[in-house]
């Protein structure tokens, strides 16, 4: 036991300062806020209730979370750390993974005190936990672990789709895809049966996909300056530009891209799931230590979205300087990975140990 602990005491020890910082903020911070009044409570009483998700409830998203809300609402009631300890201990260990991943205390460090991802804790969403399993997907190669951390993420919700972007590198990839589908199809199976209209609908009359949203969720999208065609054909170039420069030695680096491309520049966006790209940010600290400046960009950009939205308007430009730096990393990425030169290569290596991404390809 003394072996073990001394061993994982830098992992044990960033589990316990992030989590006990998280639980702090929501236990003495403000947790009142709309997402839990309107979803999180009332739907957990309902599902305590008996009543079923989509066909007596209705809701534009996937199902786990909502259903461990109403298990815990039956055990604890309306205890907001009961009901979303899952998303605050799955955000807090995002700090432990980066240190596993990068034996860096800088990025973990960094987490822990990130003020935007403390925050998110306390409004009552769970992108810390889908970013979790994210990165968990992204940690792996070998198709089962790899395929039962997206299927978990995209079941949580749908960004960590985003981790399929590995199908492009050969026919082999696409057991992944299939895998994940299968368990995807396993966790969502009863809702295809029972109520398959309302649980399509639910999930696709989400405003992002409705293309519909109030002023509020348009700032920081460009949709105030130019109309929504020409921004369709920016972020499709972009995207085109992202998967050309995509490679097996930059893999972990292009999803960073995806993600950033999704949660910050869709053209209608929620500001908490740009907290999917800080891990991103601090893990491409190991490229350059200049990427810190994301980071920071990060947290200012979207507090500034929460108090001054008007203010977000004028930063807007600098994601586009951002976007242009993750590319060029791909670049150099895929550039080292040919020249088999010495170096970090990509942002993280598979934690199995297996090369099919990893810098040495």
């Amino acid at each position: 036991m003394k072996e073990f602990l001394w061993k994982y005491r830098y992992v044990i020890g960033y589990a316990v300062v992030a989590l006990s910082i998280r639980l702090l903020y929501v236990t003495f911070g403000q947790t009142d806020t709309y997402d839990w009044n309107a979803y999180r409570l009332p739907i957990a009483e309902q599902l305590s209730q008996g009543e079923m998700l989509y066909r007596d409830i209705p809701y534009n998203h996937m199902p786990i979370y909502p259903y461990y809300t109403g298990f815990a609402y039956l055990l604890f009631g309306d205890s907001y750390v009961a009901l979303m300890f899952p998303a605050i201990l799955g955000d807090a260990l995002i700090a432990p993974l980066l240190y596993v991943l990068t034996k860096n205390h800088w990025i973990a460090s960094l987490y822990i005190v990130s003020a935007v991802s403390i925050q998110e804790c306390g409004n009552a969403h769970w992108d810390g936990l889908t970013t979790l399993f994210l990165l968990l997907a992204i940690s792996y190669d070998d198709d089962l672990r790899s395929s039962i951390f997206t299927a978990v993420g995209i079941c949580l919700k749908q960004f960590p789709a985003v981790a399929l972007v590995r199908i492009f590198l050969g026919w082999k990839e696409v057991r992944k895809l299939v895998y994940t589908a299968l368990i995807s199809l396993a966790i969502v199976g009863v809702f295809l049966i029972y109520c398959p209209r309302e649980f399509i609908g639910g999930i696709m009359g989400h405003p992002v996909y409705a293309g519909q949203g109030s002023a509020d969720t348009l700032v920081g999208s460009m949709a105030w300056f130019v109309p929504y065609w020409v921004w369709a054909i920016i972020f499709v170039t972009m995207l085109v530009i992202s998967l050309l420069t995509f490679r097996a030695s930059n893999y972990r680096n292009t999803v960073g891209i995806l993600v950033f491309l999704v949660t910050f520049m869709m053209f209608v966006t929620h500001k908490h799931t740009e907290i999917a790209f800080i891990p991103f940010a601090l893990l491409l600290i190991q490229r350059s230590r200049y990427w810190v400046l994301a980071y920071l960009f990060c947290q200012y950009f979207i507090m500034l979205r929460m108090v001054h939205s008007e203010l977000a308007n004028y930063l807007f430009p600098l994601t586009f300087v951002i976007w242009a730096a993750l590319v060029w990393e791909n670049v150099m990425i895929a550039r080292e990975a040919k020249e088999a030169k010495e170096g970090p290569g990509d942002i993280i290596r598979p934690l199995d140990g297996s090369s099919g991404a990893s810098p040495s390809t």
